[in-house]
């Protein structure tokens, strides 16, 4: 509770004026002895206080990073990431996604923004513990702005892409979901690079549409749609690679398929589509 009310009151939640530019207007000595302070309960056993105190280290970097203040933030969980007590890395991975969702990509220079992709793909891995992956999978999706200048470097492209792809196939269902996330963030933002690995993203997106956890088998449709929805704008400016041209009889076998998964079973007001739905989405 007590992360809450400090997090909504430096980021002036309430709309108050009086608060405005609160913390910005603090003295500098004694706002480093409260990050300080923060940051020393980071590594917390408890995963419920790691993601409170990460989302109060995220909301202090909103206001200081684009300032260009503690600069060294974003560095050492890049650094910590990589940490031997579970912990630190978890804290750490936890920290950089919800510091990813909070800032733009101006709000950093390219050596910073390539530190946390590799620190955020490097824990990406199948063998155990599976949560260093499961983190580094959801901060991952909001740090696909980030990938720009890694995409336009064929060997970077390649690593991220291995490692998206090696989520997708993992065994944990939160991972594949998230992996698929990404994928589909990926095929939005990166289209020209999508002629590179198309015949894998075809491979792993058909296997999941078959997936027993209905939401990993949605994201995968979602997939499609993204692409389709992408192509229809992009056939009337004449800048389309037909990619769902290319493979439209597959694609309407697979979303043909996934129209029979319907169970009725889901409530109606229910936000969660299950891979029937998001199927007659795509089509």
């Amino acid at each position: 509770m007590a992360s809450i009310i400090f997090k909504n009151f430096i980021i002036n939640r309430s709309k108050d004026e009086k608060y405005d530019q609160y913390w910005v207007n603090l003295d500098t000595e004694f706002k480093s002895q409260i990050k300080m302070a923060i940051l020393a309960t980071l590594a917390s056993p408890k995963a419920l206080v790691r993601g409170q105190i990460a989302n109060v280290l995220a909301s202090i970097a909103s206001i200081e990073i684009p300032r260009k203040e503690w600069d060294d933030l974003v560095p050492n969980l890049c650094n910590n990431s990589t940490s031997e007590d579970i912990n630190i890395k978890l804290a750490s991975l936890t920290t950089l996604g919800y510091i990813c969702e909070e800032l733009h990509p101006d709000d950093l220079n390219n050596n910073t923004k390539n530190n946390i992709i590799l620190a955020l793909t490097n824990n990406i891995n199948a063998q155990p513990p599976i949560e260093p992956t499961r983190l580094a999978i959801k901060a991952l999706l909001f740090s696909i702005p980030y990938t720009r200048p890694n995409f336009e470097v064929q060997q970077e492209r390649d690593f991220i892409m291995k490692k998206v792809f090696e989520a997708c196939q993992s065994t944990d269902e939160e991972v594949q979901e998230f992996a698929l996330h990404c994928l589909r963030e990926i095929c939005a933002q990166e289209y020209e690079s999508v002629q590179f690995y198309f015949n894998e993203i075809c491979m792993v997106t058909e296997a999941l549409t078959r997936s027993e956890s209905p939401k990993v088998g949605a994201q995968a449709f979602e997939v499609w749609t993204t692409l389709a929805e992408d192509e229809t704008e992009r056939r009337n400016k004449g800048n389309s690679k037909s990619y769902i041209e290319s493979c439209k009889d597959k694609l309407l076998i697979m979303i043909l398929q996934g129209l029979l998964m319907i169970t009725f079973e889901e409530d109606e007001d229910d936000d969660e589509w299950g891979p029937a739905l998001s199927a007659a989405c795509c089509l």
